[in-house]
C-alpha cells in the first residue's frame, strides 16, 4: 500500500508505453538487463555461432560489445548515464596453466576492460580470478561479485567496489562471520545494495 493513498481509491495511469524489438546480432534470441535515462539498453544477445555476446542499443542499433581478451561469449547488466556498460566476459586459458574463467568488464568509447578479481588461485596474477560486476552509477563506480580468499576461511564469493582501477572489497558481515556477498546496486550517492 502507498502511503496517503486509501486503499480503494482509483490510481491514474502513468501513460502510455511502446515495446521496441531491439533485434539481435544475427542469432535466434537477445536479452535486454539494463536501460540509462537516454533509453540506452544493455545486454546479450545470441550470435549466429550460437555464442552469446554483450550489446549496447543505442540510437535504434544494436552495437556488438565483443568480450575480453581470449574470451567468445560476454553478456552486458547495466547502462550508466554517461553510456558506460559493465558485465562480464569468459576468459580462455591464458598462460600458466589455469583454465579460463570469468571477469567483470568496464566497456566505455568503443573499448572493454577487464576488472580483475579480489584474489586468483595463482600466485603471478589476478587475470584468472572470477568476477562479475552487475551495476555501475553516473560517477562510474562498479560494484558487483568477486571470489576472494578470506583469512582463512576459504574461499567466498565477495561484494567489490571498482574505481580508478582499483577493485575493493566491499565485505560482508559486520561481525567477522565468514560468509559470502555479491553487490547488485549502486546509486548516485554511492549507497551500495548487495
Amino acid at each position: 500500500m502507498v502511503a496517503g493513498v486509501h486503499p480503494t481509491a482509483q490510481l491514474e495511469p502513468i501513460g502510455t508505453y511502446a515495446i521496441v524489438d531491439l533485434g539481435t546480432l544475427g542469432g535466434t534470441s537477445s536479452e535486454a538487463s539494463g536501460v540509462n535515462l537516454l533509453g540506452d539498453v544493455a545486454g546479450a544477445s545470441m550470435m549466429v555461432s550460437g555464442r552469446q555476446h554483450a550489446f549496447l542499443f543505442r540510437g535504434g542499433r544494436l552495437m556488438d560489445l565483443w568480450t575480453l581478451i581470449g574470451g567468445i561469449s560476454s553478456y552486458a547488466t547495466a547502462v550508466a548515464d554517461t553510456g558506460m556498460v559493465v558485465g562480464y566476459s569468459d576468459i580462455d586459458l591464458y598462460g600458466f596453466g589455469i583454465p579460463g574463467g570469468i571477469e567483470g568488464f568496464v566497456w566505455q568509447n568503443g573499448a572493454m576492460k577487464s576488472l580483475g578479481a579480489l584474489w586468483c588461485p595463482c600466485s603471478s596474477s589476478r587475470r584468472y580470478g572470477t568476477s562479475r560486476a552487475f551495476a555501475v552509477n553516473n560517477a562510474g563506480l562498479i560494484v558487483g561479485g568477486s571470489l576472494a580468499m578470506t583469512h582463512g576461511h576459504g574461499q567466498f564469493t565477495q561484494a567489490f567496489m571498482f574505481q580508478t582501477n582499483r577493485m575493493d572489497d566491499v565485505g560482508s558481515w559486520e561481525d567477522g562471520r565468514a560468509s559470502s556477498s555479491t553487490a547488485f546496486g549502486i546509486n548516485d550517492l554511492g549507497e551500495i545494495a548487495a
